[in-house]
């Protein structure tokens, strides 16, 4: 894994990101079905080095994956906030 790749982990959940530009805005950003954060690498180039782009890797495709462990693996909203929640203090800094 690179310098801009990256995984948010929560209560074991790992959602898989990779950042795009270096703007000084972010923009936070999810593939349709079928695809990766690989295919957010052209919405870098279309905001032209205002934005740093975070592309993540929706659950059941790409690098993104729910442990094992988890006993009922249902991403609940909450969860799911809580991660976007964690992400968020970690960019800001």
């Amino acid at each position: 894994m690179n310098k801009n790749e990256g995984y948010i982990r929560h209560l074991g959940y790992n959602l898989f990101y990779r950042k795009y530009g270096t703007g000084e805005n972010i923009l936070l950003a999810f593939h349709g079905f079928d695809q990766t954060s690989e295919h957010m690498q052209a919405l870098s180039f279309a905001v032209d080095g205002n934005y740093t782009v975070y592309a993540f890797d929706i659950f059941f495709h790409g690098n993104s994956y729910i442990d094992e462990e988890v006993e009922d693996p249902v991403l609940t909203n909450s969860v799911f906030a809580d991660m976007m929640q964690f992400f968020s203090r970690q960019v800001s800094h």
